[in-house]
């Protein structure tokens, strides 16, 4: 049993690394977007399919909204899981984006594979009020992808097994939210 919780960790670790050095210019990119659009006064909206990263997009607009590191006035971030959580089906997402969502809005959106229909209909939604997307994807997420535009961003960590991608997808959200702060606020 000790080995296998040692070899779990191992493998985290080397994804981990694996996956800063093969990520570092798109979660920059992903970062300045994110800046780009809050500075000129857009709001961010997150969402993932499922429950891992349903929780992640609701983690990473409160991160943005209240901030972890430093104390800082919050940022217009919105979760559509949180925002849907009472409507069922695969235009829940779509639906709170029409509602909320402006021209020049972002929504990152996190998929664990599958180009699951729910988030197929959120970027159909984003492309059609021109709202930006970055999308960090996993496998099986082509006709998700191919939905992206010229200005779109996409992570995709299909090489990383299932088994680790929670733990990946958050240490991503993590260090964009330190970024953000740090492109923002000039901290360090």
């Amino acid at each position: 049993m000790n080995q296998r919780i040692f070899n779990f960790h191992q493998r985290l670790v080397e994804a981990t690394t694996s996956m800063g050095d093969s990520f570092t210019s798109e979660i920059v990119k992903a970062a300045e977007m994110i800046s780009s659009s809050l500075l000129h006064g857009c709001t961010i909206f997150a969402c993932g399919h499922d429950g891992p990263a349903s929780q992640l997009g609701q983690l990473f607009s409160e991160n943005l909204a209240v901030g972890t590191q430093i104390e800082r006035p919050g940022f217009p971030a919105l979760s559509l899981n949180q925002l849907s959580q009472n409507r069922l089906g695969e235009n829940r997402f779509a639906h709170a984006l029409f509602t909320h969502g402006n021209q020049s809005d972002l929504v990152l959106i996190i998929s664990r594979g599958g180009s699951q229909p729910a988030l197929l209909k959120t970027a159909d939604a984003a492309l059609e009020r021109d709202i930006k997307i970055i999308l960090i994807s996993h496998k099986d997420d082509t006709i998700l992808t191919e939905k992206l535009g010229y200005e779109d961003l996409c992570i995709d960590m299909s090489d990383y097994e299932y088994s680790l991608i929670s733990a990946l997808h958050l240490q991503v959200l993590e260090c964009l939210t330190e970024l953000v702060d740090s492109m923002i606020l000039g901290s360090e």
